[in-house]
């Protein structure tokens, strides 16, 4: 199936490798312009060069900074107001026992997981009024390095739900 996304702009946050870097290509194949998003320049330089190795004609930005703070967000908003999609690939767990972590990293878990999730559907909000929030955690069993990401759910989807 061919989905046609010309004119469209996304936001892929995360995109420099993996799954953001397979979306990005997914979506800049259906004509989308992408802005491809990583915490270094240099990674996102070589993610532009790896999309544009498979695909020469992709409309692609970079933008690096790390979208986990309010004021890189901010700053993406300011660059790219005129944003119609978001795909937030953005997170971060980390392999532990449940009772090893303590309460300032599950802060940080919270602010990288949630508070950024929500710092960046600004982007699409006041543009696009509406987000469709989905991903394969919902699906993850509650084990091991997951736990953090998956206790975390509730609130992405309350901040999501209209």
């Amino acid at each position: 199936m061919i989905i046609d996304l010309s004119g469209k702009k996304a936001v892929v946050s995360a995109s420099t490798a993996g799954i953001g870097l397979a979306i990005a290509k997914g979506l800049a194949a259906c004509g989308a312009e992408i802005i491809i998003n990583g915490r270094s320049r240099e990674s996102v330089e070589r993610a532009l060069n790896v999309i544009r190795q498979s695909d020469g004609s992709a409309k692609l930005t970079g933008f690096s900074g790390d979208l986990a703070t309010p004021r890189m967000c901010g700053q993406l908003l300011t660059e790219h107001p005129d944003c119609d999609i978001l795909v937030n690939c953005l997170g971060i767990y980390a392999l532990r026992d449940f009772f090893d972590t303590d309460d300032a990293e599950w802060e940080r878990f919270f602010q990288t997981n949630v508070m950024s999730g929500d710092n960046q559907r600004r982007l699409v909000l006041r543009r696009a009024g509406r987000i469709s929030e989905q991903g394969p955690l919902e699906q993850a069993a509650l084990t091991g390095g997951i736990l953090d990401r998956q206790r975390q759910r509730p609130p992405v989807n309350l901040l999501t739900q209209h």
